[in-house]
Parts: structure tokens; C-alpha cells; sequence
């Protein structure tokens, strides 16, 4: 019983680092802002949250953001409000997920998982945006002015980028789980 729970701890730290290592391989999607830039980092806390439950794949994010916050040039160089607006939109991708995922095991579930959880990650990516980030960084933007750059960059960005992380978990989990949950 107790070598379970080590051998869950080391599967999860070493997720955490793989998710740290993804964050750093970051690319631009043409036409968007420059700030925004997708990574696949949330595909070992997506796999996580499958193979050992929703909050195993919450631990493993809180320690790659923990980790890119305190690692010099990793995280968002948004200081502690941009790790906790991507910890808390990362959040509501892996809950949903796993929860779903926790009570139905098989490929419709899977599938019915990643779909609810990218949903939720763009719907939390729009208050974020409108009421956390850009008061802090464009304190003098208008509302209706936050309201439509959010709607027209941020919800295509968190949707690209939770279908990418979706189609990856998806392809991947089902090819790992073995080695995960041995």
C-alpha cells in the first residue's frame, strides 16, 4: 500500500517536470497577440488526471505554475497574477476531466471528458481575462473593449489550445496508461 502511494508521487513529480519542460516550448498562432503563445504543458496533468483522478492532475499543475514562478525566465514574466490566472483556467480544464473521466472508463467518456473540459477552460478564460488580467495590465481599457478582444483573441486561443491538448491526451493516454498505472 505505501509503495503504491510513492511510486503515485514519483509518476506525478515527474509529470510536473515534463509539464514544466512543455511549458518552455512555446509557439505563436498567426494573427494573434504575442503574449499568447500555445504549449502542450496541461497533456501530463490531463494524463494524470485520467490515469490517477482529478486531483493527482490539480496537484501536477499547481507544481509546474509553482515551479514556473519561482524558476527564472520559465514562467509567464506576469509575476504571481499570470501563474494563478493560467492555474486557474488550467484548473477547470483537468477537474472537469477527471471527474468525468473518475465514472466513466472508455472511449465515449473519454471523449465527452475532454470536450466538457475544454468548454469550461474558455468559459474561465473570459471573467479571468476581463476582471483579473486586463485591469491589471490595461487599466485604462473600456470594458466593452476588454469584453472584445476577449472574445475575439483569448476564447479562439484557450479553445485551440484545449482541443491541442485534448487531441494529445486522447491519442497518448490510452498508449501510456500501462506504464502509469502499473
Amino acid at each position: 500500500m505505501q509503495k503504491n502511494h510513492v511510486r503515485k508521487l514519483v509518476v506525478m513529480a515527474m509529470m510536473s517536470a515534463i509539464s514544466l519542460g512543455l511549458f518552455l516550448l512555446r509557439f505563436p498562432i498567426p494573427g494573434m497577440p504575442p503574449n499568447l503563445k500555445i504549449n502542450i504543458a496541461d497533456l501530463p496533468a490531463a494524463i494524470i488526471s485520467f490515469a490517477y483522478g482529478p486531483l493527482a492532475g490539480l496537484c501536477v499543475c499547481l507544481v509546474r505554475n509553482l515551479l514556473s514562478f519561482f524558476l527564472p525566465g520559465i514562467g509567464e514574466n506576469s509575476g504571481v497574477i499570470g501563474e494563478l490566472a493560467n492555474f486557474c483556467v488550467t484548473a477547470m480544464y483537468i477537474l472537469p476531466m477527471g471527474f468525468i473521466y473518475r465514472f466513466w472508463k472508455n472511449k465515449k467518456g473519454a471523449v465527452i471528458a475532454l470536450c466538457v473540459a475544454t468548454v469550461c477552460m474558455v468559459i474561465t478564460c473570459i471573467p479571468i481575462n476581463i476582471f483579473v488580467m486586463f485591469p491589471l495590465y490595461a487599466p485604462g481599457m473600456a470594458l466593452s473593449a476588454r469584453f472584445a478582444m476577449v472574445m475575439s483573441m483569448y476564447v479562439p486561443f484557450n479553445l485551440i489550445k484545449g482541443v491541442l491538448n485534448s487531441l494529445l491526451t486522447f491519442i497518448l493516454y490510452k498508449h501510456i496508461s500501462h506504464l502509469i498505472k502499473k
